[in-house]
């Protein structure tokens, strides 16, 4: 199960694929800033199980992420416009 609790400046939008696996889809008019990057972290401990940064200047990205495990995930978004 996917649960959208994120900045909808992104369009975030995480969808269960598969058994064990993620597809993360985002798009940002402008782009997605200096440094900016997708983190998948397991709630459970703070484990961060993917990372993905992009350059300044893309604005979408559609990606599938394999998890070890089967339970809740977070998805983070970390831009900086500044």
């Amino acid at each position: 199960m996917a649960i959208n609790n994120g900045n909808t400046d992104f369009g975030l939008r995480v969808t269960k694929t598969g058994i064990k696996s993620l597809r993360i889809s985002w798009s940002k008019r402008g782009g997605i800033g200096y440094n900016g990057s997708i983190q998948v972290q397991r709630p459970g401990d703070g484990e961060v199980i993917f990372t993905k940064t992009y350059n300044q200047s893309t604005t979408r990205d559609s990606i599938t992420v394999e998890t070890p495990y089967f339970g809740e995930y977070k998805v983070h978004i970390k831009a900086n416009n500044g």
